[in-house]
């Protein structure tokens, strides 16, 4: 499938850089899933906080109230959050680390640095563009009142309903 796209010799084009960024992270996303919940869940010290001792018995306390689907609450919304989130980052990553590199005036730049300066400026852009489905993501795993069971969809609606479109940019600047 890969091979389909279009690249240079040797490197990867701007398409399969998105494509292999995406697929790792959305398969990494939906195998660590249940861990992703309990780090949210006791990070979260607001209203209906719950406290486990450590993360079994995290795990094991939602499995047995919640059901094994409780473990995976906020599925999708985490895999269309890391999924693109890693697709942007490394697809740009790769496309500045080329023009800044091998451009007249970054030719001479430290490798470290066209690194450095490409990794923050992809970070940057990837986060902020997928930063609305993360609230989704992190409304549904707290199971926020109002969205508790919901969908993604729904939740979305709830989030925009309750604090309007600056509820899509929460938490921004701490990601």
């Amino acid at each position: 499938m890969l091979d389909a796209l279009p690249h240079a010799s040797g490197q990867l084009g701007y398409l399969q850089a998105a494509a292999v960024g995406g697929m790792a992270r959305a398969m990494s996303a939906a195998v660590m899933s249940p861990v992703t919940l309990v780090k949210t869940r006791m990070e979260y010290g607001g209203p209906n906080h719950i406290s486990y001792k450590n993360t079994a018995h995290a795990l094991a306390t939602i499995a047995s109230t919640e059901g094994p689907r409780g473990l995976f609450r906020g599925l999708w919304p985490t895999v269309l959050t890391n999924a693109p989130f890693s697709a942007l980052y490394y697809m740009l990553y790769t496309q500045l680390k080329q023009a800044i590199g091998g451009s007249e005036t970054g030719g001479g730049l430290p490798p470290a640095t066209v690194n450095f300066v490409s990794g923050v400026c992809a970070a940057t852009a990837a986060t902020l563009l997928t930063q609305p489905s993360d609230v989704v993501r992190t409304r549904m795993q707290l199971g926020i009142p109002g969205v508790a069971g919901g969908t993604a969809a729904s939740t979305l609606r709830h989030a925009l309903r309750s604090s309007g479109p600056n509820a899509l940019l929460a938490g921004d600047c701490r990601r």
